[in-house]
């Protein structure tokens, strides 16, 4: 009995995996990746950007609530 009773790894996933056309990587695939590690770069910095702006606003809405400002200001 194979693992998963029968069934495939993975067959009720939306994408498969496709198999690569050789065994080895190319030039040609290293520079496809450039675009999307630049893209993934990208993202990572401007994530980076946001948490770092939520956090100051966080900091300013958290220090005005006190006993004397109930409820906080919106």
């Amino acid at each position: 009995m194979g693992f998963g009773g029968g069934v495939s790894v993975g067959a009720n996933l939306p994408e498969q995996e496709q198999k690569p056309l050789h065994d080895f990587t190319t030039y040609q695939d290293m520079y496809g990746l450039e675009g999307s590690i630049e893209n993934l770069s990208n993202l990572a910095i401007n994530l980076q950007d946001h948490a770092t702006e939520l956090n100051s606003q966080f900091a300013h809405w958290s220090s005005q609530w006190n006993d004397g400002n109930y409820p906080p200001p919106q």
